[in-house]
C-alpha cells in the first residue's frame, strides 16, 4: 500500500476533528479550507511528509502563524472580517492547497475556483472576492506575475518586498 494512502486518512481524520471541536457554523461540508495549518500536526504533515518544506516562511507569515505575530490570513479574519467566517484564512488555505499540484500547469487557482472551493450555505460570495484582493495586495508569497493563478511562490515576490520596504522608509531618510 503506497505511503500517501495513510497520510490522506490521517490529515483527514484530523481535520473532521478540528471541524467537529470548532462547530464551524459554515462547515456543511468538509472543505480544502477546513484543512487548519495552524494545528501543527497537519502543518507537520504536508512540510515533511510531503516534502513541501520550502513553503514553511509562506505558511507561518501567510497562513497561520506559529509565533506570536498573527499571519496575514488571521489579521484579515480579525480585521475587515470580524464576526464573520474566517475568509482570509479560507482563501490562504485554499490556495496553499492548490499549490500543491505536482505538475505547476495545475498549481493555483482562480477567482471562479476560489469561490467553489469556498461557498457554502454559510458564506458570501462577495466576502469571498473581497478577502482574496485584499490578501493578494497584502501577500508577500504568492505568485504576482500577470496572469497567475492564485498560488504561493516558496520566496517572497519582489513587488510585495519593494512595497513594504517603501511603507518602512521614512520619507525624509530616503529624500537625503
Amino acid at each position: 500500500m503506497p505511503t500517501s494512502r495513510p497520510d490522506f486518512h490521517s490529515l483527514l481524520a484530523r481535520t473532521v476533528a478540528r471541524v467537529w471541536q470548532t462547530r464551524s457554523a459554515d462547515a456543511y461540508a468538509i472543505h480544502t479550507h477546513h484543512i487548519d495549518l495552524g494545528f501543527e500536526p497537519n502543518r507537520l504533515q504536508l512540510v515533511t511528509r510531503l516534502k513541501q518544506d520550502i513553503y514553511v516562511p509562506a505558511i507561518k507569515a501567510e497562513i497561520a502563524a506559529v509565533e506570536t505575530t498573527p499571519s496575514l490570513a488571521e489579521q484579515l479574519a480579525a480585521r475587515p472580517f470580524r464576526g464573520l467566517p474566517k475568509y482570509g484564512s479560507y482563501v490562504a488555505r485554499c490556495a496553499f492547497i492548490h499549490t500543491l499540484a505536482f505538475k505547476d500547469i495545475l498549481r493555483g487557482l482562480n477567482a471562479e475556483e476560489l469561490r467553489y472551493a469556498i461557498l457554502s450555505p454559510g458564506t458570501d460570495v462577495a466576502f469571498i472576492d473581497d478577502a482574496r484582493k485584499r490578501f493578494a495586495t497584502d501577500s508577500a508569497y504568492l505568485d504576482d506575475k500577470p496572469g497567475a493563478p492564485l498560488r504561493f511562490l516558496a520566496e517572497a515576490n519582489l513587488t510585495q518586498i519593494v512595497r513594504r520596504q517603501e511603507t518602512n522608509t521614512d520619507r525624509d531618510e530616503a529624500r537625503t
